[in-house]
């Protein structure tokens, strides 16, 4: 049977709601302010650090910003899992800071502070963070000619409101953002098509992410953000290799779950913790799946309560070994949505929930968020792209390593050339 390429789709959602933003009648604009009008995405502005072929040339500048969404992501995914245990989880860092970042832009005071201090942050430019952002779009929307990497972001402002124009010019400009107006009033109508925004963005992968109750005549702007990422893997599995093996869940059950198996190359390490693998996409291997697979003794648990910022940059600087690994490597998929309003307020962000909010420099209208939704969906199987061959690596004098992911484990995905942690996840039952 032909080899197959496996494909990972991979795509994200954040809604950051100014516009579910609940409103407080209010004061006259401080300063000039345009009507809510329909405009379109301007030219992206070319990238002043990153190159083309994704070399960063002020590292100085994009490290501390890029660094910064890793301790959030890393911190916000520790909170998550503490609440959801039992299910495979899956978010975008990236997605999340690109529409917070966005949001933060029009926020001032203890509420800006507030969300820099969660976003890690603090005291850094707002100027600086937006050029760097759009700098780090563009490279990753460029990083391989056989990876699709697609980012969008949108704000939809309702009908015949006024709203900063340096705010909107901010997004259009750094986060290449569209900008609509629509009649929340209408959430019947506004719904659909929104979610035909999403849809699009997603290559349909997620359908929808609001429903129809999600907002009402006091909704005044709405933040999305879609991240779509579709790639086959570098090195191929077979088709003909992929066979049932017990999958051992975290209750001590062994149920039966197809492995996809190939013996082949990879970067490679171990510690008394885990195995850890990394999985190259596309033809340059800049971007690549991290698996972690705790040992047995150990536990995804006891694996998590160790994932912190430190031991994540420790890990990548270790040595990983390029050498012959037989690999396992589970079919899975998930869909995966969480509303972070709980979270984000335990983790200080509350006074972007509260009408203490103030994002004066979006609208002179007081409002506040009253919901953040990210929705994800992953799939990682043998659909895809047909490689005209497998190349398989001979046995060494010691012969390969084995590593078979055959119980839970955490994944990210990374772009390797800026260090930016795109998606993490984990699975505990490729089941679900």
């Amino acid at each position: 049977m032909d080899a197959v390429r496996p494909i990972a789709l991979l795509s994200a959602v954040a809604i950051a709601t100014l516009g579910w933003m609940t409103r407080l009648e209010g004061s006259e604009p401080p300063y000039a302010m345009i009507p809510a009008i329909n405009m379109s995405v301007q030219t992206a502005i070319s990238p002043p650090w990153i190159t083309l072929n994704g070399t960063v040339e002020n590292p100085g500048v994009t490290k501390p910003i890029i660094a910064a969404n890793t301790r959030f992501g890393i911190k916000l995914f520790s909170q998550i899992y503490q609440q959801q245990k039992a299910k495979n989880i899956f978010i975008s860092p990236l997605s999340l800071t690109l529409a917070l970042q966005m949001l933060n832009g029009g926020a001032t005071g203890a509420t800006h502070e507030a969300i820099a201090s969660v976003l890690e942050t603090p005291g850094m430019d707002q100027g600086q963070i937006d050029l760097t952002l759009s700098a780090l779009q563009t490279h990753l929307k460029e990083i391989d000619s056989e990876v699709e990497l697609a980012i969008a972001n949108s704000f939809w402002m309702r009908q015949n409101s006024s709203f900063n124009a340096n705010f909107i010019q901010r997004n259009e400009t750094s986060y290449h953002a569209l900008t609509r107006e629509i009649d929340f009033s209408s959430p019947a109508i506004a719904a659909p098509v929104i979610n035909g925004w999403v849809a699009e963005e997603t290559r349909q992968k997620i359908d929808h992410i609001l429903e129809p109750n999600d907002f009402d005549s006091t909704t005044i702007a709405l933040l999305l953000n879609a991240i779509y990422f579709k790639s086959a893997w570098l090195s191929p599995f077979s088709e003909s290799d992929t066979r049932e093996y017990p999958f051992a869940l975290a209750d001590g059950q062994m149920k039966p779950h197809p492995l996809m198996f190939q013996t082949q190359e990879f970067a490679y390490y171990e510690n008394d913790l885990f195995q850890a693998i990394a999985l190259p996409y596309g033809n340059t291997a800049e971007v690549n799946l991290y698996i972690f697979l705790p040992n047995p003794e150990v536990g995804l648990d006891l694996f998590l309560e160790q994932l912190n910022p430190e031991n994540w940059n420790l890990w990548l600087k270790e040595y990983w070994e390029n050498k012959p690994v037989k690999l396992g490597l589970p079919r899975f998929k998930i869909e995966y949505d969480i509303e972070l309003k709980d979270i984000l307020t335990a983790m200080n962000m509350g006074i972007a929930f509260s009408p203490q909010a103030d994002f004066s420099s979006i609208t002179p209208e007081p409002f506040w968020i009253s919901k953040i939704k990210h929705k994800t969906f992953l799939e990682v199987n043998e659909q895809g792209t047909e490689a005209s061959a497998v190349t398989g690596i001979l046995g060494t004098r010691s012969g390969p390593v084995e590593m078979i992911i055959d119980r839970p484990f955490f994944f990210a995905i990374r772009d390797d050339t800026t260090g930016t942690l795109l998606f993490m996840g984990t699975l505990v039952n490729p089941m679900l």
